[in-house]
C-alpha cells in the first residue's frame, strides 16, 4: 500500500543545525475504490512514503523495523544458579542521541555471591555513563568483600593474576575505554588500600555494617574519584577525565542475593517489580523514586542544603539552577566543585568557557550529590519479574502500563510450552474449562517480539507499524525532540524457587 500526502500548513521550529519544517498533512490512501481522504490528528507527525529523490523518507517495512528494534537485544538464561531467585534476563537498547548516551551492565559477584544489574542514563554526552558502567560494579564488588578477602585482593591486584571478583555479561554493543583502564585501576587500588587501613582499625568484618552502607560507599567513592581525576594539576588536566566529569549520569543498580533485593539509585532511572495477583492481574511495585524537582521531598532536601536567600534561584522550569533535571547524579562537577576550582578551570580552558562552566547563582556548592537512595526489598511468592529502565521508557508510559505489558508478554510466551503438560484424563470438566480459558488468554497476549525488552520498546514508540517507522526514521537532530534513548533490563524470577522460599 502506498500513501501520499498534501501539505496544507507547516510549523517551523529552530534547531541547532538550522530549521526543521514539520508539516501538518491530510493523507490519502490508494485503493481500488480510488483516493480516500483521512484527517489525521495524532501525537506523531506524519512521515509519508514518497520517493527519496523528492526529499521524503520512505516508510520502513515490518522486517526493517524489527531488524532495527532487535539490533541490541540480549538475553541470558545460563548464568544463574539453579537453586536461586533468577531464571533469566532480557535486555535491549534503542538510541535517539547519536551516539547513544545510555549504558547497561550485568555482573555476577564471584566472591560474595549475588548478581548486579544496572542501567545508566548519561546527559551532556555519553562519557560519564560509559565510565560509570565500566567502574561502578567493581567498586561495589570490592566494598562487599570481607576484610580477609579484601587483603587477598590487595595482595594480588598488582600482579598478572588478580583475584577475580566480578564476571560481567558482555553486550554486543559494549565499549571499553582501553586508554583509561590504567588510570581506573590506580584509583581502585587506592580505594582498596584506604578501605583496608580504615577497616583494620575496627574489626575483621570491615568498616561498613550493612549492604545499604556498602552500596552508598561505592557510589560516593566512584563519584569522588571521577571528580579528583579531572581536577587540574600544575596548570594541566586530563582531557578525557574532564570530559567524563563535566558530563553526568543517572544510575539505578540492583543487587539480588537469595530473597534480598537491594536497589541503589541516583537520578530518574527506575526499578519496578511486576507482581501477579491470584486473578491474573498485574501490580507494579516501585523500588525507586525519581530524584527531580517534581519530587517534593527531594526538592525540599536541596532547599534545606542552602541558605534561604537562594531558595528562589534554585529551580527554574523544574531544573536545578535553570539547567539540570536530575538532582542526584554522577559527574556534573559544574554543580559540585567550589567556585574557586571552577574559576581555575575556566582560566585554564580560556575566557570563552568562563560563562558556560559556572552556572548562574552559584554560591554555596555542592548543589548536586551522588549519594544513592538505597532500598531493601524481600521477594514475594507472587513476584514474577523486575524492570530496570532509563527515563526514555518511563516518559512514554507509567509503571503500571509497563508491568502490564511485560506480564501479558510473559503469559503469551507460555502458550505453546505449558499446555501439553499434565494428565488431562484425570481432570474434571471444570478444570479443563479453566485450562482452555487460560490458554485463550495466553493466545490473546502472544506478541511479535520474543524479547520482552523489545516488546516494551515497540510499545514505547507507538506499537502500530506506521508510528514505529516514523519514530525510527527521524534524523538525529530531530529525533531527540520526540523521544530519548531507551535502555531496558528485565529480570525474570524463578517461580518455583519463590513458591518454595518467597515471602507471602
Amino acid at each position: 500500500m502506498i500513501l501520499y500526502c498534501r501539505i496544507f500548513r507547516a510549523t517551523v521550529s529552530h534547531f541547532n543545525s538550522g530549521l526543521y519544517i514539520r508539516p501538518s498533512v491530510r493523507c490519502y490512501q490508494n485503493s481500488k475504490g480510488g483516493l480516500k481522504k483521512q484527517q489525521e490528528d495524532e501525537l506523531f507527525p506524519q512521515r509519508i512514503a514518497l520517493p527519496e529523490n523528492r526529499g521524503y523518507v520512505p516508510m520502513l517495512s515490518p522486517l526493517q523495523v524489527t531488524a532495527i528494534l532487535t539490533l541490541n537485544e540480549a538475553s541470558s538464561d545460563n548464568k544463574f544458579p539453579v537453586n536461586g531467585p533468577i531464571r533469566f534476563f532480557t535486555s535491549n537498547q534503542l538510541s535517539s542521541n547519536n551516539p547513544i548516551e545510555d549504558r547497561r551492565s550485568v555482573g555476577q559477584l564471584l566472591q560474595t555471591g549475588g548478581t548486579l544489574f544496572g542501567v545508566f542514563d548519561g546527559h551532556g554526552g555519553a562519557a560519564c555513563a560509559q565510565a560509570v558502567s565500566e567502574r561502578l560494579f567493581e567498586y561495589i564488588a570490592i566494598t562487599l568483600l570481607r576484610y580477609d578477602s579484601l587483603e587477598e585482593y590487595s595482595h594480588y591486584m598488582r600482579t598478572s593474576t588478580p583475584l577475580p571478583v566480578l564476571d560481567l555479561h558482555r553486550f554486543r554493543n559494549d565499549y571499553v575505554s582501553d586508554d583509561l583502564v590504567h588510570l581506573y585501576q590506580q584509583s581502585l587500588q587506592k580505594y582498596v588500600v584506604e578501605t583496608l587501613s580504615v577497616s583494620g582499625l575496627d574489626d575483621s568484618e570491615g568498616q561498613f555494617a550493612t549492604i545499604v552502607d556498602q552500596l552508598k560507599s561505592a557510589f560516593l567513592r566512584l563519584d569522588e574519584d571521577i571528580s579528583s581525576e579531572a581536577m587540574p594539576v600544575l596548570g594541566t588536566c586530563n582531557e578525557d577525565m574532564l570530559s567524563i566529569a563535566m558530563s553526568g549520569s543517572c544510575a539505578t543498580v540492583v543487587h539480588i542475593k537469595d530473597l534480598d533485593l537491594h536497589t541503589a539509585s541516583v537520578g530518574d532511572c527506575r526499578a519496578v517489580i511486576g507482581r501477579q495477583e491470584v486473578d491474573g492481574s498485574w501490580i507494579a511495585v516501585p523500588l525507586t523514586v525519581d530524584h527531580n524537582a517534581e519530587n517534593t521531598k527531594e526538592s525540599q532536601r536541596v532547599k534545606n542544603s542552602h541558605p534561604k536567600s537562594e531558595t528562589s534561584m534554585l529551580f527554574k522550569n523544574n531544573r536545578l539552577l535553570s539547567q539540570l533535571i536530575p538532582l542526584r547524579a554522577f559527574g556534573d562537577v559544574r554543580f559540585k566543585w567550589s567556585v574557586k576550582d571552577l574559576k581555575s578551570l575556566a582560566n585554564l580552558l580560556g575566557p570563552a568557557y568562563a560563562d558556560s562552566i559556572i552556572p548562574n547563582h552559584y554560591h554555596t556548592p555542592p548543589y548536586l550529590i551522588a549519594r544513592p537512595e538505597v532500598t531493601n526489598y524481600r521477594l514475594k511468592k507472587s513476584d514474577r519479574f523486575l524492570v530496570l529502565a532509563s527515563d526514555g521508557l518511563w516518559e512514554t508510559m507509567p509503571n503500571e502500563k509497563v508491568i502490564e505489558l511485560v506480564g501479558d508478554h510473559l503469559v503469551g510466551k507460555k502458550t505453546l510450552g505449558e499446555f501439553a503438560w499434565g494428565n488431562y484424563g484425570a481432570l474434571k470438566l471444570g478444570e479443563i474449562s479453566n485450562l482452555l480459558r487460560d490458554r485463550r488468554r495466553r493466545i490473546a497476549h502472544r506478541a511479535t517480539d520474543d524479547n520482552g525488552a523489545t516488546h516494551l520498546i515497540r510499545h514505547a514508540l507507538g506499537y502500530e507499524h506506521r508510528k514505529v517507522s516514523e519514530m525510527l526514521t527521524f534524523p538525529p537532530q530531530v529525533s531527540r525532540f520526540y523521544r530519548d534513548d531507551i535502555t531496558i533490563v528485565i529480570v525474570y524470577f524463578d517461580e518455583v524457587y519463590l513458591a518454595q522460599n518467597g515471602e507471602d
